[in-house]
């Protein structure tokens, strides 16, 4: 069962990569336009995907509770590991775009394109899908700080102004109110919402077509050091978040939930953000692929094997 749909989830988000490699290959669109495509994902679709998640989710205090728990629990297993990665490629990090793109590749999840529909197939509560917005929010907000200052090699993209005034955190102070109060939309509200969310996942697999069509297939398909890192990503990180769950008393639906995540592909942000700050596109692009492609074997071997 979790292997077909994997194959499913997969060759779909494979199919919305063609058109945008169609339409760069035949010169309809130059390259250039990827990274302006890139900011309208993250500053625009990029919220209205958290909001749809969080909107209408079970709001009681055990779901509080447990929704705290997991989100604590994702800010340890992304930021432990990603400093352990840190600290094997920090001599080669300064000055090689490369290494950096590598070192941000084996943390960020697909949690809501792969994850959501990963998760409604293999745990039986519906409402664990909250916990992919969850883990999206500590990813972006991770992603708008410490892996930007890690892609650009400049620490001031830690600041607290950098914390608070980005779109992930701007939309969660919209998105958060909302979901505690339970506030109802009208009906086309609430398809417009939807709608604006459902277009990161297309959108996003078409930018990664797009920056596809640029690369040479030899340097996708032919590094060796791209397995490498993706074995880091869909096989040792899931197992240093099994390591890690065993250490507290979590409830069972944030370990597997947590598991399920971290055994989907490197998320598509890993391309958005190296298109936002010119660095390291072409890398990213491929591991996205890679990733996504060995998901087919490495996520429904993992979950058969710890949950």
């Amino acid at each position: 069962m979790i292997f077909f749909t994997a194959l499913e989830v997969v060759l779909i988000m494979l199919l919305y990569c063609v058109p945008g490699f169609i339409i760069v290959k035949s010169k309809k669109l130059p390259e250039e336009s990827i990274s302006h495509l890139s900011k309208l994902l993250l500053y625009c679709f990029q919220p209205f995907l958290m909001l749809s998640l969080l909107y209408g989710m079970d709001n009681s205090p055990k779901a509080l509770k447990n929704m705290g728990i997991f989100a604590l629990a994702a800010l340890a297993v992304m930021g432990f590991f990603l400093l352990c990665v840190f600290l094997i490629f920090r001599k080669k990090l300064k000055g090689d775009i490369t290494y950096r793109i590598y070192t941000i590749s084996c943390v960020l999840c697909n949690s809501s394109f792969m994850g959501v529909p990963i998760l409604n197939a293999v745990i039986p509560n519906k409402g664990v899908v909250v916990y992919s917005a969850i883990f999206s929010v500590i990813m972006n907000l991770l992603a708008w700080t410490v892996i930007t200052a890690i892609i650009s090699c400049d620490t001031s993209y830690i600041s607290v102004k950098k914390i608070f005034l980005n779109p992930t955190m701007i939309s969660l102070a919209i998105a958060l109110p909302i979901f505690l109060f339970g506030v109802k939309f009208p009906a086309s509200i609430e398809n417009m919402i939807s709608l604006m969310g459902k277009m990161t996942t297309p959108l996003s697999m078409m930018i990664i077509g797009m920056r596809l069509a640029t690369v040479n297939p030899r340097e996708q398909f032919l590094d060796i050091r791209k397995y490498g890192i993706v074995f880091i990503k869909m096989i040792l990180f899931p197992l240093f978040w099994v390591a890690l769950s065993y250490l507290f008393p979590l409830p069972t639906e944030v370990k597997n939930t947590m598991l399920v995540i971290c055994c989907c592909p490197t998320a598509s942000i890993t391309l958005n953000f190296a298109e936002l700050l010119g660095k390291g596109q072409k890398t990213a692009a491929n591991l996205v692929l890679l990733s996504t492609i060995l998901s087919l074997a490495t996520l429904p071997l993992m979950l058969f094997l710890f949950m």
